[in-house]
């Protein structure tokens, strides 16, 4: 699965989105995976507990032109992936974060 996300007004400085370096993450003791309830169905999401070892990233003021594109799951095997969240930005002095985001699932 691939996410595709961009603000829809910038450059957003407000609840910027953040990349943790997947090459950073012990995944044996710093991801938790639990089962996803649906309708109809069960899935797995994973929770990414905080760590200082961990490195992340995110784009300053960023424009409607610069999205983020990242693999968010992989349907084989343990594979890198790029753990997510908004972060707060206590000196934000633009209007609240307007955003979209688009998932693609890609075959091989």
């Amino acid at each position: 699965m691939i996410n595709v996300w961009r603000v829809l007004v910038g450059p957003n400085d407000d609840w910027p989105l953040a990349m943790c370096d997947f090459q950073s993450v012990n995944t044996q003791d710093d991801v938790l995976t639990n089962d996803c309830l649906h309708y109809n169905s069960v899935g797995e999401n994973q929770i990414l507990h905080p760590n200082p070892a961990h490195t992340w990233y995110y784009l300053s003021d960023q424009t409607e032109t610069e999205p983020f594109v990242f693999r968010n799951a992989a349907s084989r095997g343990n594979r890198a992936c790029a753990y997510h969240a908004s972060v707060e930005n206590p000196s934000s002095k633009g209007p609240p974060r307007q955003s979209i985001e688009v998932r693609v699932v890609a075959f091989r």
